[in-house]
């Protein structure tokens, strides 16, 4: 067999590479083509059949990368998802709000489901704020009640409160878990302190523990920066009043503020966060089960800058938390709910 190889180094679209192939594919005899080191193959990109030879370090997915391992072929699903992805059925055309704490776009943009987005072009959604309020779990859900948007993406379970305003109108509450999150804590990069209990961490909310001194690092104090209270109350957390804490209106934001702030604290998805090379990112550990004494540390990245993802779905990493997807049974919020759990269950295969 005989191929070309294309070494990108960032200089050439991916149009401009199957340009070349299809170009020599004749004169040459070419059998297939390979995509080198450098290349940025977007596992969205429609890739026309070719036969192709990837690297490891070449596929993404928008600015996440893939990892392939040849010994596991459900680490392909990512290539297999670009034909798969077609045969979601029923898929609505419009525009469909959503809503969520503001941690949420944040995932959106970095590409939770981007993929039914992607192939199906009329089916559209946004991210919708609140009207004179914070984002929050609450008030999405209150906003999806109301007919303001069509769904809602969540980190906690649907209160009895909820599923009682609902009953009250008539409305049919579905929530479909759709991920499981690592939560990260990541602090300014010149603090010294490289790791943290949970309870540690239940002291810093509390407003126990003011001083990185008292974990053992330097005489400065602890500014946690969060987007919201509901927010940290959902991973377990009590916020209380004498805790240090900055409200930060978005993702993006609180990163910059801990960045700019020597003693910050903040936390995030491990998606979000793993290509910043400007944050210092704590190891989290919790007391044994059958030894409280010891405790059991886990990174919630690997040596090669990768999400423990492993950890994270089997459950040994501390801090953990099911996302789901909320929908109504409303015509507009029951078709994309139904098209958004279609798409994810093709991405699970």
């Amino acid at each position: 067999m005989k191929g070309l190889s294309i070494t990108a180094i960032g200089m050439r679209s991916i149009e401009d590479c199957l340009n070349i192939f299809h170009t020599l594919k004749q004169p040459l005899r070419l059998d297939f083509l390979e995509l080198a080191i450098g290349s940025n193959c977007d596992v969205n990109f429609d890739y026309q059949d070719i036969p192709l030879v990837l690297h490891d370090s070449c596929l993404y997915n928008r600015n996440l990368r893939y990892k392939l391992n040849l010994l596991q072929p459900e680490t392909w699903k990512p290539v297999k998802l670009v034909r798969a992805i077609k045969d979601v059925e029923n898929v609505p055309g419009g525009i469909f709000s959503y809503s969520g704490d503001g941690y949420f776009a944040a995932l959106l943009k970095a590409g939770l489901v981007t993929e039914i987005v992607d192939a199906f072009p009329d089916f559209a959604s946004r991210y919708t704020s609140p009207s004179n309020q914070n984002p929050s779990y609450s008030v999405a859900v209150d906003m999806l009640l109301s007919g303001e948007i069509d769904f809602v993406f969540n980190a906690r379970p649907l209160t009895p409160t909820e599923y009682a305003k609902a009953k009250l109108q008539n409305i049919q509450l579905q929530e479909t878990p759709i991920a499981v999150d690592g939560i990260v804590f990541y602090t300014h990069p010149e603090l010294t302190v490289s790791k943290i209990t949970i309870k540690e961490l239940m002291g810093i909310f509390q407003g126990r523990i003011k001083n990185w001194k008292q974990l053992g690092g330097e005489d400065l104090a602890i500014t946690s920066v969060i987007l919201s209270k509901e927010n940290v109350e959902a991973l377990g957390f009590e916020v209380n009043d004498n805790a240090n804490i900055n409200y930060a209106p978005n993702h993006t934001l609180a990163v910059r503020e801990v960045i700019d702030t020597p003693g910050a604290i903040g936390y995030a998805s491990a998606s979000l966060v793993q290509n910043q090379s400007l944050l210092k990112f704590l190891t989290l550990g919790q007391s044994s089960v059958v030894n409280p004494s010891v405790i059991n540390y886990v990174s919630p990245f690997l040596s090669d800058g990768e999400a423990n993802s492993e950890a994270f779905s089997q459950g040994t990493y501390p801090l953990v938390r099911r996302l789901t997807l909320v929908n109504t049974n409303r015509p507009n919020s029951e078709a994309a709910g139904t098209a958004i759990r279609q798409s994810l269950a093709l991405r699970d295969r």
